[in-house]
């Protein structure tokens, strides 16, 4: 060891064009580096969102710049269930169609209810029963806030204000260009010439949409899916013997670039909804559990690296002979 140190402490400057030289030799093979940034180099191929990825990507194709939604349930032609299936497209409609008006409105009313000081979380969700979209969100960021329904804590009450204004926020940058499902969808007929822009689901003079409830209703609609080929593997899936199996919400974003925030409230969404069996899946959800697993290796590994580093330094700083 002592002479290699003598070689360089004598040849300083031939030592340094030496590996100078070795240096650039190597870094020529920088240029031949790439990165596979899919979702297969990210996940393991035994990971259950991954198999979820691949099921849905087989049957309704690209998932890659959509969300897609598919709902499968053993009793999925019956009105219960279509009723479930309709509040969860509003809740998403929601951040689709910005009513400024009607946010400012249910801010101030949360405002006014939130400077009562003995006022409770169940009180809260009753005084918005009327109004069931602002009601579900609330539920949501309760839930993720606190457990507890009763009096609200002043931190309880800011974290509450905080979330419901942020959702707002997003709400208003309509970031959802579409959304495309059975309960949304219209097609087009045409007879003597003549065509015709029909929906799947009509609506009444609100606005609100009125849903099978008998047989036969949903007989007709299960014709009206069938009618066009296009529908299939798109907003539904039939099984071999062409029975309809599941039901397709398509979403489509008007700016991929900045996903995430929409992408997490949809995830919340999705999760608060869970009396129907909804499976997500499409590239903006995978990259935020990608996200989630990197932050729970993080969480896992910087605490041992802290330890390492420490018993290292005390290990060198320690004089065994004293």
């Amino acid at each position: 060891m002592d002479q290699y140190i003598r070689f360089v402490l004598k040849r300083p400057v031939w030592v340094l064009i030496v590996f100078s030289i070795i240096t650039i030799i190597l870094a020529s093979g920088m240029l031949k580096l790439q990165f596979d940034t899919s979702i297969t180099a990210f996940l393991p191929t035994t990971d259950i969102e991954y198999e979820n990825y691949e099921k849905v990507k087989a049957i309704y194709g690209d998932c890659d710049t959509f969300v897609i939604l598919n709902i499968t349930d053993k009793h999925l032609w019956q009105y219960e269930t279509f009723e479930r299936i309709n509040d969860l497209i509003i809740d998403l409609e929601e951040f689709k169609d910005y009513r400024p008006t009607l946010e400012q409105q249910r801010i101030a009313q949360l405002d006014r209810l939130l400077a009562d000081p003995t006022v409770t979380g169940e009180f809260l969700l009753t005084h918005f029963t009327d109004d069931p979209a602002f009601k579900r969100l609330l539920a949501r960021k309760f839930k993720i806030i606190s457990e507890d329904s009763g009096q609200l804590s002043n931190r309880v009450k800011r974290k509450l204000k905080s979330a419901v204004v942020t959702a707002s926020e997003l709400k208003s940058e309509e970031m959802i260009d579409d959304i495309i499902s059975p309960l949304t969808a219209k097609d087009i007929t045409g007879e003597d010439d003549s065509l015709e822009t029909i929906e799947l689901i009509e609506t009444d003079s609100d606005g609100n949409r009125i849903l099978p409830r008998t047989e036969e209703d949903f007989q007709a609609l299960i014709e009206k899916l069938k009618r066009n080929p296009v529908f299939e593997q798109g907003i539904y899936v039939a099984d071999a013997k062409g029975n309809i199996t599941d039901l397709g919400i398509v979403i489509r974003f008007k700016d991929m670039s900045n996903s995430d925030p929409i992408s997490r409230e949809i995830i919340e969404i999705v999760n608060s909804h869970d009396e129907l069996n909804v499976l997500s899946q499409g590239q903006p959800l995978i990259y935020i559990w990608i996200n989630n697993y990197m932050q729970q290796d993080l969480s896992r590994l910087i605490p041992l690296v802290m330890l390492v580093v420490v018993i290292i330094f005390f290990i060198n700083s320690f004089d065994f002979r004293n």
